[in-house]
């Protein structure tokens, strides 16, 4: 995952997975779709050294449509944090 615009992105593998869940919720039968996000993020000091964010949006199907767009708006705003001086 990533593009040029998010070297960060690019350059950290990246996983994406859509799974489709079947629950109850008060005795009630409920589906929820869920995309799960997860980056490894490279340690700039030691690069042997990894962190693996997870991001996750769920939703009913019928939700799905009005927030997806503003998931990938917000994943793709995810960068490593700025090195602060010494």
């Amino acid at each position: 995952m990533g593009t040029p615009d998010i070297p960060g992105l690019t350059d950290s593998p990246g996983v994406a997975q859509n799974l489709r869940l079947h629950t109850t919720l008060k005795g009630e039968p409920l589906e929820l779709l869920q995309s799960q996000v997860y980056l490894g993020m490279e340690d700039v000091r030691n690069p042997a050294e990894r962190a693996v964010v997870e991001f996750v949006l769920t939703a009913k199907p019928t939700q799905l449509a009005q927030v997806i767009d503003d998931f990938k708006a917000f994943l793709r705003t995810v960068r490593p944090a700025e090195e602060s001086p010494a």
